[in-house]
């Protein structure tokens, strides 16, 4: 049986978790983007995933093209990476996501009886328009997206209350199109700068 060309060996994490450090070294980055960087790295599963760390690590030494980034202003890769879409169920149990993330497009996010809380100010988009499915049932939904970010919502919410304040959409940012649905909670959707914390009665925590 031959090895799947995605699998992921020790010398590939060596390769990225060297490219950390040395943008850390530069002070590309700080020690909490160094930290979530590695620990991505460690996480990763298949050679795109590590491919795609790699590259907004070198992104980093050069202008970012415009449009292909989930923040506008910020590094980002050279060309979006197909991969898997990301698939998550908690049951009694949050889904929480933030920091140097990968948001792949297609990707679907259910709970039952807890929230969603995705954090996308740092993510990577898998492509410069992506599509998420967020439902729950008996719980809330929880979404920060960077200022410029142009975000689509169709997500219906049934027995709960629907709060959006977002920036105006900035030309050239990624477009973040939601559907799915809210049963008996919240829909919590807002626009902050790197670093801002949420405001009160956001219920991140």
């Amino acid at each position: 049986m031959g090895i799947d060309e995605n699998t992921v060996f020790n010398a590939d994490r060596k390769r990225a978790l060297r490219c950390a450090q040395e943008a850390l070294d530069d002070a590309l980055i700080d020690l909490d983007d160094f930290e979530e960087f590695t620990a991505a790295i460690n996480a990763a599963d298949s050679r795109g995933e590590l491919e795609i760390i790699e590259r907004r690590l070198l992104s980093f030494r050069a202008p970012a093209p415009s449009g292909s980034s989930m923040a506008p202003g910020t590094p980002a890769p050279l060309t979006p990476l197909p991969a898997q879409a990301d698939s998550q169920t908690g049951f009694l149990s949050p889904i929480k996501r933030s920091g140097h993330w990968v948001v792949q497009d297609g990707s679907t996010f259910s709970t039952y009886f807890d929230d969603i809380r995705l954090d996308l100010r740092q993510a990577q988009p898998s492509h410069p328009h992506v599509r998420l499915q967020l439902t729950t049932v008996c719980g809330s939904i929880r979404l920060i997206v960077a200022e410029g970010v142009n975000v689509v919502n169709r997500i219906s919410v049934n027995l709960g209350t629907p709060k959006i304040n977002l920036a105006p959409p900035t030309s050239g940012a990624a477009t973040v199109e939601l559907t799915g649905w809210v049963a008996l909670g919240d829909l919590r959707i807002i626009s902050l700068a790197p670093g801002q914390k949420p405001p009160f009665g956001f219920n991140w925590v």
